[in-house]
């Protein structure tokens, strides 16, 4: 959580987000990375787009380096309101992602953070309606 909520303090008013890698543990998800929107990212009020190919990029680095602790296990963002709830853009990308070949994961974590420091996380099941799980901070 704490590289999410740095880049949150360098623009506090805008959207900002990023790409989650870690492994999956006996129904549970570890986030072992944790990566910024990237310099080409859209970041306003109330609009974020990643920036592609930064992520990608991440993403490829972090598990040429750490093999299957590295692997992409969802998305995470920030709202600059006190709401952590996912919207119906956010629950349309994730769905995106869970039904798509390149992400490699048929169960995508959303993880949102609001202005007042909470957290929220769901999972997108492919095929499925998404749904909240706890969000523990080791």
């Amino acid at each position: 959580m704490g590289k999410m909520k740095d880049k949150v303090q360098e623009n506090p008013g805008i959207e900002t987000g990023g790409v989650l890698l870690g492994e999956i543990h006996n129904n549970s998800i570890h986030i072992n990375f944790v990566s910024g929107a990237g310099p080409n990212a859209k970041k306003e009020r109330c609009n974020f787009e990643k920036d592609i190919e930064y992520c990608q990029n991440y993403i490829e680095d972090k598990y040429n380096v750490h093999g299957g602790i590295a692997a992409y296990v969802g998305e995470w963002h920030y709202h600059p309101s006190d709401s952590n709830k996912p919207s119906g853009i956010d629950i349309k990308s994730l769905t995106e992602i869970s039904d798509g070949q390149g992400y490699l994961t048929e169960n995508p974590v959303m993880i949102i953070l609001s202005n007042k420091n909470t957290a929220s996380c769901t999972i997108h099941p492919i095929g499925k309606k998404f749904y909240y799980t706890n969000l523990e901070v080791i």
